[in-house]
């Protein structure tokens, strides 16, 4: 019996079966295929395009794209839209110090050990420790990516740069106390020449110093200096409040003093012109009519001069004295 002539009709229907499967499952990977070369592009993101490793488009927008897939075309997505920070600076580094204390015991930064701490020094020959954080974008892909091999590494040496540059200009209360502000702006000035100069990709937009301090074995004597100095800018700013409050206090004083005197000065000039006006209006009626006017005259000083003084009066009784004296006092006279 042949089997094969038995069964041929099947076999020949499941080749068929066979290769319509084989050729569906090679159009589905085909297809999966090409597919794979759709991608996304982030909102913060942009996309580097590489065809067999040379840059196509360096500048993909966010959004879906398609790509040759692999292995022809590669992307790469880099934040762009992002803010990135960086920590560089001159202090204790947790990995050296932990590296350290394994092998050698504890480190003690006054002491043993110390010598692991990085420092810079200031312009006037003083040691200090700092760091700075720094804020930057990716405005270069294609340099960011390619142009080095850590682009971020190099802007922390540039960061570290720029502070020996700026400190060892500078003297030891700027740095640590004055004159921060300034120094921030000149190393953020710094570094980005530095940076554009290298073409790093990388902008960095704000810098500030953190942890600025002197080293442990001087750190109280800094410590007094500054309570002290914080201790006279207290005591100054109260000496100035007592003075812009005494000073209008006085000036208020010395204005109403001063419209006194010239109101008094006035009071006397009016009252003296009327006392002379009056006094030449008496000299004319006296000399036009001399007993009248002094008799008046007589009578109106006494008027005025006997009220106030203590008066005796001694009578006559035909031509003799009177033994009884009466003396009048001022209230006697005036209520009489």
């Amino acid at each position: 019996m042949n089997w094969k002539a038995e069964f041929s009709p099947e076999i020949s229907m499941l080749t068929r079966i066979g290769r319509r499967l084989a050729l569906c499952l090679v159009a589905l990977l085909a297809l999966a295929y090409l597919l794979s070369g759709i991608y996304g592009v982030g909102v913060n993101e942009t996309g580097v395009l590489q065809r067999f490793g040379r840059i196509v488009d360096a500048r993909i927008p966010p959004g879906l794209h398609y790509r040759v897939p692999w292995p022809m075309d590669r992307v790469v997505k880099v934040p762009t839209g992002e803010i990135h920070h960086l920590v560089a600076g001159f202090g204790a580094d947790p990995e050296q110090v932990a590296e350290f204390e394994r092998g050698y015991g504890p480190v003690n930064e006054s002491g043993f050990g110390s010598f692991i701490i990085p420092y810079c020094i200031t312009g006037d020959k003083n040691i200090i420790h700092l760091k700075l954080v720094a804020q930057y974008r990716i405005t270069d892909p294609e340099k960011y990516v390619f142009g080095f091999k850590d682009a971020k590494s190099v802007a922390v040496r540039c960061i570290q740069s720029a502070i020996v540059r700026t400190i060892s200009r500078s003297d030891v209360d700027s740095t640590l106390m004055t004159g921060r502000v300034i120094l921030q702006k000149q190393i953020l000035e710094d570094v980005q020449q530095q940076l554009s100069e290298l073409g790093t990709g990388i902008a960095v937009f704000s810098t500030e110093m953190k942890n600025a301090r002197p080293p442990a074995t001087v750190a109280q004597a800094f410590k007094d200096v500054i309570n002290a100095r914080e201790e006279c800018r207290t005591k100054v700013h109260d000496a100035q409040a007592h003075r812009n409050r005494i000073i209008p206090q006085g000036k208020a004083e010395a204005s109403r003093m001063l419209n006194d005197a010239e109101a008094y000065k006035n009071r006397k000039i009016a009252h003296s012109r009327g006392e002379s006006q009056r006094f030449e209006m008496l000299a004319c009626e006296y000399l036009k009519d001399k007993e009248t006017t002094g008799q008046r005259l007589y009578l109106e000083a006494a008027s005025e001069i006997l009220p106030v003084v203590n008066k005796v009066i001694l009578g006559t009784n035909n031509g003799e004295s009177i033994a009884n004296v009466k003396f009048f006092t001022q209230e006697d006279v005036v209520g009489k």
